[in-house]
């Protein structure tokens, strides 16, 4: 679980979990897709995933 990261559980905003949104980027090199998404709540920032391994720099569509 290296490449998931939270907001801290113990966060008691009374909004937190509304008007969420997520931004994603999408990385390729040699056939592979890689992913990296950060979303947000009414509160701010709460959850992210990172899979681009450092130096992959070339943008692509969606993996599927």
């Amino acid at each position: 679980m290296d490449d998931v990261s939270f907001r801290d559980s113990r966060d008691d905003c009374p909004r937190k979990m509304q008007d969420l949104s997520c931004e994603f980027e999408y990385r390729k090199d040699h056939g592979n897709c890689y992913v990296g998404a950060t979303c947000y709540d009414a509160c701010g920032w709460f959850y992210s995933v990172d899979t681009i391994p450092d130096g992959v720099v070339e943008f692509s569509q969606p993996c599927w």
